[in-house]
């Protein structure tokens, strides 16, 4: 797709967010630290349906990803062709992740189907970004689902980073770490 058609569709999709805002679900989620730039409180399930109707395009879902909008980074998630997703687009986005939601999305969405996506999980559980940390433990849960195990190195490697996550101040990222553990152990 190219650049003009993505700024279009852009722009229609940011209308159809007004169309569907929800006020109570927005404060609420601004209460919770949610903190974007925008945040319509738009419900996932809404969004979902919003996306069916759009192409999936890597111009469009990047270009959807650098807004500092709520909704718009859920659509480029959900516009994001799995396929398309390399490990260096994954570090890029993970760059940005700024709430739980995000982290776990990213995860279910797009980041699970990238190439060699236990190997990037276990390398962002060794960096110091708390968010990129839950997304790679929730990475590895929906990879456990698909039939991973993992060697005697991986599973050391599991057991001391989320003991370390267990005893932090997180607690998303303690459940997320708990989670993981037990689809391995």
């Amino acid at each position: 797709m190219k650049e003009e058609e993505a700024a279009r569709l852009k722009r229609d999709i940011k209308q159809q967010f007004r169309l569907l805002m929800n006020g109570t679900a927005s404060r609420s989620q601004n209460e919770k630290g949610m903190n974007y730039r925008i945040n319509w409180g738009v419900q996932l399930a809404d969004l979902q349906r919003l996306a069916a109707d759009y192409p999936k395009d890597v111009v469009l879902a990047s270009s959807l990803w650098e807004e500092d909008i709520r909704e718009c980074r859920i659509m480029a998630l959900l516009l994001m062709p799995p396929e398309e997703v390399s490990e260096a687009v994954a570090d890029s986005w993970t760059t940005r992740l700024e709430t739980q939601e995000l982290a776990e999305l990213s995860a279910f969405y797009l980041f699970q189907y990238i190439p060699d996506a236990a190997k990037v999980a276990f390398r962002w559980l060794k960096g110091p970004q708390t968010l990129r940390r839950l997304c790679a433990y929730s990475m590895l849960s929906r990879l456990s689902r698909s039939g991973l195990t993992l060697d005697e190195s991986q599973r050391l490697l599991l057991k001391r980073q989320a003991e370390k996550d267990l005893a932090g101040a997180s607690l998303s990222l303690a459940h997320a770490a708990n989670n993981c553990l037990f689809r391995f152990f």
